[in-house]
């Protein structure tokens, strides 16, 4: 459904003066370029997951990416059913990056992940480079995820396309459905009961 939806409000946009109509060549230069890389795109997204596999993934990013990196989180909730946490640069170098240090037993378990894009702030670059060796020091080197296009719209739908790759390999690397949401179901059911 989302390529649906994006499209749809990206035409609203357009038609209330919002945007441009760069986005529709946009769209179809993503369309052809996903269609061609979708081989190396699936190997790249198969890789990361075992990467994934057993660990918390944190995910990381600059403001401009905060909606892919939710969608991101919630990809890998919903399909592999495993947590994942998301924060952005600057904003964690505020007061979250101190957290790196407890409880130790929890540190070898969170697996650092890289959101980027070449629209990314100068300086939360910079921070995120920075970070690195905390990040590693503590735990794993970081996976960096790079967006790929001509764009931002462009790189948003290969980073789209490629992070529920991941959540789909990370499921099956886990042994569940993607498709399944038992935990769901149970939660509504029980709501309705208390209507």
């Amino acid at each position: 459904m989302l390529p649906y939806n994006m499209i749809a409000l990206l035409y609203v946009l357009y038609h209330t003066n919002l945007i441009g109509a760069a986005f529709i060549k946009e769209t179809e230069n993503s369309i052809e370029f996903l269609d061609r890389g979708e081989k190396g795109i699936q190997s790249e997204a198969e890789l990361i997951a075992k990467k994934l596999k057993g660990k918390l993934p944190v995910i990381y990013c600059d403001n401009r990416l905060h909606a892919m990196a939710i969608r991101f989180q919630q990809q890998l909730n919903e399909n592999a059913k495993q947590l994942a946490h998301t924060n952005t640069f600057p904003e964690i170098n505020h007061n979250e990056i101190a957290g790196w240090r407890y409880p130790e037993a929890l540190m070898p378990m969170l697996q650092a992940v890289y959101l980027y894009s070449d629209h990314d702030h100068e300086r939360v670059e910079k921070r995120m480079e920075i970070s690195r060796d905390l990040f590693e020091k503590n735990s794993k080197p970081v996976i960096d995820i790079i967006g790929e296009g001509a764009s931002l719209l462009e790189q948003y739908y290969y980073l789209i396309h490629l992070t529920d790759w991941i959540s789909y390999f990370l499921a099956k690397e886990n042994g569940v459905e993607p498709d399944a949401n038992d935990t769901i179901v149970y939660l509504r059911t029980e709501l309705d009961k208390q209507k």
